[in-house]
């Protein structure tokens, strides 16, 4: 009966895993604002079903407190108050920076190959589900950083840092199978303060540029 329990939660980890992969591809595809935010919830409460699938599968209670808190925190209020900040903004599409979206999405998938290969040494000694999670914990971080230097406003940039913390996020849960709850409410109060500072300064640049293209922001040295 575990042994069935487990190849079941590491099958649903697996489907999990890939969904991440693809709400990440289509953050980088993406130029609506709205659309990106979305992708980052759909993200956000995969990343909740894999706590509440490894809680399960190792009867840990922090797991389930992780995921209530990333349902609440990361499906909830940071999409709403993206949202918020795009509405006040007036910020409707962004736009490439170097690469256009045929490239960046050959990029995202040379980026994934590239996480699954450099992670060979640590997968042969890591078990199935850390293994799998770290791959694309890896691969989210490489295309959240993709995204933010491929894209010019602030809002896109922010979205780009909040997939990498989804990455080392999952990365702790992988490796740790439930990080201490202190450690895990003190990373949320992170988020939260991180990008709360962030929708301000997005406002801000609002304000003073009449845009939130980030590039202008050169003009500052003028």
């Amino acid at each position: 009966m575990h042994e069935q329990l487990s190849q079941s939660v590491l099958q649903n980890v697996n489907i999990l895993n890939t969904f991440l992969l693809l709400t990440a591809i289509m953050s980088v595809v993406f130029r609506r604002i709205r659309s990106q935010i979305t992708a980052y919830f759909l993200q956000s409460l995969a990343l909740t079903l894999i706590c509440v699938q490894i809680g399960r599968a190792f009867d840990n209670s922090h797991l389930y407190i992780a995921a209530a808190l990333t349902f609440t925190v990361k499906c909830a209020l940071i999409p709403s108050f993206l949202l918020y900040i795009s509405r006040k903004t007036m910020v409707v599409k962004d736009n490439e920076k170097f690469f256009k979206i045929p490239t960046a999405l050959i990029l995202s998938g040379i980026l994934i190959i590239f996480s699954f290969y450099i992670l060979q040494p640590i997968n042969a000694h890591a078990g199935p589900l850390t293994k799998s999670a770290l791959n694309t914990s890896l691969s989210l971080i490489l295309i959240g950083l993709l995204l933010m230097i491929n894209r010019t406003f602030a809002l896109t940039q922010i979205i780009g840092i909040l997939i990498i913390e989804n990455g080392l996020f999952l990365a702790g849960v992988a490796t740790t199978y439930g990080m201490p709850l202190i450690v895990e409410l003190g990373a949320f109060f992170d988020v939260i303060v991180g990008v709360v500072l962030m929708g301000v300064l997005s406002d801000k640049i609002s304000r003073s540029f009449d845009s939130l293209d980030t590039d202008k922001l050169n003009l500052l040295k003028y």
